[in-house]
């Protein structure tokens, strides 16, 4: 049988974490019906009132966002399946000035390569990652990481717009950052998940120096 000094007790730490609100009448909250000893039920005037009135709304809006999740995470991986987003991110990457870059594969790695010059940048992913989220990523070094000046005129607004909407998305912990925020976020969880890393390669004579940047 439950004693009504515990359900009392419990009726204050619910309302103490705000998943009731008080009763409109203070006294309905301290009343019990006596027939709720009997059956072990409360009554409809006692403490537990489930009226829509008597839920916290931020109750609701908690339970809401947990039915929300799977959309959201149908939505970040829409992307990654749509071949027509693929292709249009390859045709962007491999149309950056002075000549392009190139992706290849090597196993299970994936490599992107960008050399304008007598240097090159290459992106490098150790681990098995899908192509889509690999070639986002990398958009997102390029456009606002790499310090080369020939890509500062690159833009398609709304190619990088859908792209980052992908990736803060996919990405939860980067989902409030934006453009050089983003590009960092994304790199850092990438380097711990993929082991995707960033090296800068300079050609001197027949020699070739590489350095890790990230």
């Amino acid at each position: 049988m439950i004693m009504k000094s515990q359900l009392l007790s419990l009726h204050k730490i619910l309302l103490t974490m705000g998943m009731l609100l008080p009763a409109r009448n203070p006294a309905a909250s301290t009343e019990l019906n006596s027939s709720c000893f009997k059956t072990g039920l409360l009554a409809t005037t006692g403490i537990f009132n489930w009226n829509l009135e008597m839920v916290s709304l931020r109750f609701l809006m908690g339970a809401l966002f947990l039915l929300f999740i799977p959309n959201i995470e149908a939505k970040a991986n829409e992307s990654s399946k749509n071949p027509n987003h693929l292709d249009e991110l390859m045709t962007f990457l491999e149309g950056a000035p002075n000549g392009g870059m190139k992706f290849h594969r090597k196993n299970k790695n994936l490599f992107l390569e960008y050399c304008p010059d007598n240097t090159c940048e290459e992106i490098r992913a150790a681990k098995k990652v899908d192509k889509y989220l690999f070639l986002s990523i990398s958009l997102m070094y390029y456009k606002y990481t790499s310090k080369y000046i020939y890509l500062e005129p690159w833009n398609d607004k709304s190619l990088i717009y859908t792209t980052q909407f992908f990736l803060k998305n996919k990405i939860i912990s980067c989902h409030h950052f934006n453009d050089e925020e983003l590009a960092t976020c994304v790199l850092s969880w990438a380097g711990k998940k993929y082991a995707l890393s960033v090296y800068f390669a300079r050609y001197d004579g027949n020699s070739r120096v590489v350095k890790k940047l990230y």
